[in-house]
């Protein structure tokens, strides 16, 4: 166990954390984001649905509020109840959209810089508990076999870790991954793959 905590520490320094090779890994989450951001024109479509919703609940509001219309009334109630839930689907939509398209931030050389000199002094440096609690809040699974170590990951969690501003000293990230010997092969996944030796 503890050679290959040692091979995922050094992996991880050599192929993940360097500024270079860890812009490389998000280049295409940025790629995925600016994609999302194509969506604007269906965002506004959606905006617009949602500012004449309200227009129409407001204007049957206000209708009632000044006795130009009866709140019991069965084809005002209708009227309402229709305006009523255009609203929540254009809300619905225009929330569904914004999560789409995601974080606006983007990330620039100097996080990536920051982060990656960020998480080597803190795998390298740290007692053992915080290294891999470091290292697990990226890594997602480590696969061993006789002639190879792979490591995976999520870009995106990955992403939300470089976006990070305030980084203190003694916070140790939360959602740590289990490690276990499986393999997933998604779009959002990054690999890395060493060679190792396991059998003497």
């Amino acid at each position: 166990m503890e050679k290959i905590d040692h091979a995922v520490t050094e992996a991880m320094i050599t192929h993940a954390f360097q500024p270079d090779r860890l812009a490389s890994i998000l280049e295409s989450t940025e790629t995925e984001r600016r994609t999302r951001e194509a969506d604007s024109t269906e965002i506004l479509r959606c905006e617009a649905e949602l500012a004449d919703a309200r227009m129409r609940v407001d204007r049957l509001m206000g209708l009632a509020g000044r006795g130009m219309a009866d709140l019991d009334d069965p084809e005002f109630a209708e009227r309402m109840r229709s305006a009523q839930r255009d609203l929540n689907i254009a809300l619905a939509g225009v929330d569904r959209i914004r999560r789409r398209i995601g974080s606006q931030v983007e990330i620039t050389p100097e996080r990536v810089v920051a982060f990656a000199n960020f998480m080597r002094d803190r795998i390298r440096n740290g007692d053992v508990p915080f290294r891999k609690s470091y290292l697990r809040s990226v890594v997602n699974r480590v696969i061993v076999d006789d002639e190879r170590l792979i490591i995976t990951g999520w870009k995106n969690v990955l992403r939300e870790q470089v976006m990070i501003d305030d980084r203190k000293d003694t916070k140790v990230p939360i959602g740590i991954q289990e490690w276990r010997a499986s393999q997933n092969k998604t779009a959002n996944t990054y690999v890395i793959e060493i060679a190792m030796k396991m059998k003497a």
